[in-house]
């Protein structure tokens, strides 16, 4: 085995394998992920007024529901794969 062949075996492999259900679902989590803790700091920003919502809090919540169906969306898909 040359040094060549020993360093595109693992490319080759990783870029010949599909992309699974799992995946899907792990990358839709992860886009999911970023927003809410972005939302959820800003709402722990202004926790001295518990009876508030700050304006940008709710434009960083806007976006979170679609992502989230997005993630359920990609579970009942991963789960029916089976």
């Amino acid at each position: 085995m040359t040094r060549r062949l020993f360093i595109l075996a693992p490319t080759a492999a990783i870029a010949g394998t599909p992309r699974s259900l799992r995946n899907a679902l792990c990358d839709a989590g992860n886009a999911f992920h970023e927003p809410y803790v972005e939302w959820a700091q800003r709402m722990n920003a202004s926790k001295d007024k518990p009876e508030t919502i700050p304006a940008d809090a709710l434009q960083a919540f806007d976006p979170l529901p679609k992502l989230w169906r997005d993630v359920e969306h990609k579970f009942r898909t991963w789960i029916r794969g089976y």
